[in-house]
This record gives C-alpha cells, sequence and structure tokens, in this order.
C-alpha cells in the first residue's frame, strides 16, 4: 500500500502487535480468478502487495509475481506469515513511481492502492502506468473505496474518494468483466468494525 505522505500511513498499520493485519485469504476477485481459469507461467504484479496474502495465492496456483510493497514491515510480515514462497519476488519499492516495462505483466491486481495517492489526476496518472505495463489481454484486478461512504476514520490522513464511475473511467477502452460498488464490513485489529463504500473491477486490456 502506498500512502499520501508516503510509508507513514503504511507503517503505522504494520507497528499493529498482531501477526497480520489483513489476514492470509485472499480477496474475492483474486480467489475468484485462480478459480475460473488457469494462472500457471502468467506474470502478475501484486502492486502494493501489503502481507502478500493475493501474491502467495496466485503464485500457489502457478503464476510467476513480482509483489511490490513501500513498507519494509509488511514484506517482512510477509515472509514470516507464509515463509518462502516459489514464485513470488518481494521488492520493497513504491511502484507507484517505479519503472515498469510496457506490456510485462498478464495479471496486474491492484488492490487498496489507489485511495491513498494525493488526488485525482495522481489516480490517474499511476493507472495509466499500470495499464501500459499490462500485456495486450491482461487483466487487471483492482479494488478501492469509492465516495458513496465517508471515510469512517479520524486523523489527518484522508484517503482520495472517487466516484464509483471515475473507477470505471480508469478503464475505458478495455473490457470490464465485473464491476460493482458494494458496502465493506471490516474490521481490523486495534480497531472499532466500520463501514467502506468499494469499487472492484475486472478488466481486460485489449489484444
Amino acid at each position: 500500500m502506498t500512502t499520501i505522505d508516503g510509508t507513514t500511513r503504511c507503517e503505522e498499520i504494520y507497528a499493529s502487535p498482531a501477526p497480520s493485519f489483513w489476514g492470509q485469504r485472499p480477496t474475492s476477485l483474486v480467489r475468484d480468478l485462480c478459480a475460473r481459469q488457469s494462472v500457471a507461467g502468467l506474470n502478475a504484479l501484486d502492486a502494493g502487495c501489503g502481507e502478500g496474502r493475493n501474491a502467495v495465492h496466485l503464485a500457489r496456483h502457478g503464476a510467476v509475481v513480482h509483489a511490490v510493497d513501500v513498507s519494509a514491515t509488511a514484506l517482512t510480515r510477509a515472509v514470516s506469515l507464509f515463509g518462502t514462497v516459489p514464485g513470488v519476488t518481494w521488492e520493497q519499492a513504491d511502484v507507484t513511481d517505479r519503472p515498469l516495462a510496457d506490456g510485462r505483466y498478464d495479471v496486474v491486481v491492484v488492490y487498496s492502492l489507489t485511495h491513498w495517492l494525493a488526488g485525482a489526476e495522481r489516480v490517474r496518472d499511476v493507472m495509466a502506468r499500470l495499464r501500459r505495463a499490462t500485456a495486450p489481454g491482461g487483466i487487471h484486478l483492482y479494488c478501492a473505496f469509492n465516495d458513496r461512504l465517508p471515510y469512517p476514520h479520524a486523523g489527518d490522513q484522508r484517503p482520495t474518494l472517487l466516484g464509483h464511475q471515475e473507477h470505471l473511467d480508469l478503464y475505458a477502452g478495455w473490457d470490464v468483466t465485473h464491476a460493482t460498488d458494494t458496502d465493506l464490513d471490516d474490521v481490523h485489529p486495534g480497531e472499532e468494525p466500520h463501514l467502506h463504500a468499494m469499487t472492484r473491477v475486472v478488466a481486460r486490456r485489449p489484444r
């Protein structure tokens, strides 16, 4: 995950004494992809991989995964939680600025990344880079908060909440095969249960 002020919010999250902030179960879009089709041998990018639950699931289904996160603590936790996972390469870097080769990845996971970027223009710029890094016919699994519900937490860190349609517009010209706007009942260690409005998108780059 990348935050508005760099690593501060990430390190706060991963400083939790709980062994995992996100849990080890992969997200629904990743589970569904692996159930629906083979990912064996595909090159995947987990952009803001956190503690690695999605990267590990893809690798266990045969994908070759480049898992990138700005937080060193998150990556340390990933190794602690999952051990050595064949097929995963962990990298500490800010994926929003790191050079990415055009057309390199068959699968790109963008989970809870864009709402921590500094404004809508930054979101659009970063997503343009991630789209370019996707191979023709490649798939994006995208998930981000939207503005249908207010952000439930106090404090100075405020996410960039785009509208649901604004999220979909990031994939103009792509084949959007799945798009939902749903309430997410969320709870993390040390926090009260809360709700987010969540956009989920599966989109395929044209060949």
